[in-house]
């Protein structure tokens, strides 16, 4: 596979090789394609101090296309911390993809 790309004059990150890979499988897999991003994407989208400490378990759309996202947790301390974050995190997965993505997030430990 040649990862060379002629309109960048470079190599590709491996992050954006995998990323290109999985989105083109995801009907095959049944997988959303939003869900894949924010699974890669974590650490970039809420920052180090959240992604250290909680990660995206699933994000489940129901039929009025309102997601939710459930968390988990490393402790109770740190879902206490997160439950007065989710207004934030909401905001930022939101501005990462341009629109509500989110509408609630469920927090797991």
């Amino acid at each position: 596979m040649n990862v060379y790309t002629s309109r960048r004059r470079g190599y590709k990150n491996a992050r954006l090789i995998i990323e290109d890979f999985v989105l083109r499988r995801c009907g095959l897999w049944s997988v959303n394609k939003i869900e894949v991003k924010i699974f890669l994407n974590w650490r970039a989208i809420v920052g180090d101090s959240v992604a250290d400490i909680a990660f995206p378990k699933r994000v489940i759309f129901t039929g009025n296309s309102s997601g939710t996202l459930y968390l988990r947790v490393n402790s109770g301390g740190h879902a206490t911390f997160l439950q007065y974050a989710v207004p934030c995190i909401i905001e930022k997965l939101s501005v990462y993809f341009g629109f509500k993505v989110i509408n609630s997030i469920k927090i797991i430990q």
